[in-house]
């Protein structure tokens, strides 16, 4: 049975607020898994955890912030205006240090507080340091493994939704070693529009904490960087944590980023959901961000397919780099990664817009030559 969301409308009484103002919001900790949020009379500056920032559109003050979440209803714990962009940091900083909003390491994201530059948290500025650049991409999949590792509530969603994606992959490389082609959308595993949305909130979610622009839409251009350095083996240490590598690709279910993204698509493309219903929208909405991802996401194939190493662990080149793969012999990224111009080199001459669905199949297809290897009753 599908656990379906509930929004939380919480009213913001701030007296004496004016445009540009900055509010701090903490809500208060409850057994509930937080999926999305938006307001009304401000701007959502940044979201992590239970901390909110917004910045005042509405000249009255009238504000109201829904959360989208699964579990205990929430409620508003503290509120602290602002109208100074550092104050308005050092106040996001502590909140986030004084509540539960996740492991200490997903702080890593957020810049330095400096008197002698803008703030990056509240004036979408990014730092031009490439150490604080990295640290942001490896805080960013850091939080990403985190939010989708099939444990807590949930372990049996991500875990059906990995059978299902592992299908469709099988699927497309049996047809495309059959006839050459490209599988057609009908023909691939699907999964309950529910769970679909649910996971795609949580990802993109991970998204806009990490690399969301101030007018709600997604940093592409800093996400495909992220994605590149991930998928060349530039990001964290070689160094197994709890048998995983958080910002390295460690198996190939990298190749599922982009074969979820497919879902999604296929999902809003073929709905019988009414055209006005909730669940029609948001899935029309959850698609075109996954297919401005999409380049992005059909990179990491690319570049992970020339810097995986062994799968037993080390980040050692693989014994034999032109053996053929299957599914399930792909290990972590070599150690140091490929180079920027060996990136390059690998991305040259592919145009990732004017078909990516081919591009798609193409590189499952030169990835796993040997077989895709995954249980069909999965």
């Amino acid at each position: 049975m599908s656990v379906r969301a509930v929004i939380d409308r919480l009213e913001l009484r701030v007296p004496d607020v004016s445009p540009g103002d900055l509010i701090v919001v903490v809500l208060n900790p409850t057994r509930t898994e937080l999926l999305g949020m938006t307001s009304e009379g401000a701007e959502l500056v940044r979201w992590d955890g239970r901390v909110v920032a917004l910045r005042v559109s509405d000249r009255r003050g009238r504000l109201g912030l829904d959360v989208e979440r699964l579990g205990e209803p929430v409620s508003l714990r503290s509120l602290e205006r602002t109208t100074d962009r550092l104050a308005a940091e050092r106040l996001f900083e502590s909140a986030r240090s004084d509540v539960d909003s996740g492991p200490s390491r997903r702080r890593a994201h957020v810049a330095r507080v400096r008197d002698d530059a803008d703030s990056f948290l509240f004036d979408g500025g990014r730092d031009a340091l490439a150490q604080d650049a990295q640290a942001r991409m490896e805080a960013f999949f850091l939080d990403y493994d985190e939010a989708t590792q099939p444990r807590g509530s949930r372990r049996v969603l991500v875990l059906e939704m990995q059978g299902v994606l592992e299908r469709r992959i099988a699927r497309r490389w049996t047809v495309r070693s059959e006839t050459q082609g490209v599988t057609a959308a009908a023909e691939l595993p699907t999964a309950r529009v529910a769970d679909v949305l649910r996971l795609s909130r949580i990802q993109l979610g991970v998204m806009r904490r990490h690399y969301g622009l101030p007018d709600g839409t997604l940093d592409l251009a800093g996400l495909r960087d992220a994605f590149r350095m991930f998928a060349a083996g530039r990001l964290g240490s070689c160094r197994c944590v709890d048998g995983r590598w958080p910002a390295r690709p460690d198996s190939a279910y990298a190749f599922l980023f982009a074969e979820f993204g497919w879902l999604v698509i296929d999902l809003a493309a073929s709905s019988s959901l009414p055209g006005a219903s909730p669940e029609s929208e948001a899935l029309d909405r959850h698609a075109c961000a996954w297919r401005a991802l999409m380049p992005s996401l059909l990179e990491v194939q690319i570049l992970y397919r020339h810097s995986f190493g062994e799968p037993s662990g080390s980040c050692s080149p693989p014994s034999d780099p032109d053996r053929v793969r299957s599914f399930s012999e792909y290990g972590p990224s070599i150690s140091p990664g490929l180079d920027d111009d060996r990136i390059h080199d690998l991305l040259d001459g592919y145009d990732l817009t004017v078909d990516p669905l081919e591009v798609h199949t193409r590189n499952l297809w030169l990835a796993f030559q040997a077989g895709v290897d995954v249980d069909p009753k999965a």
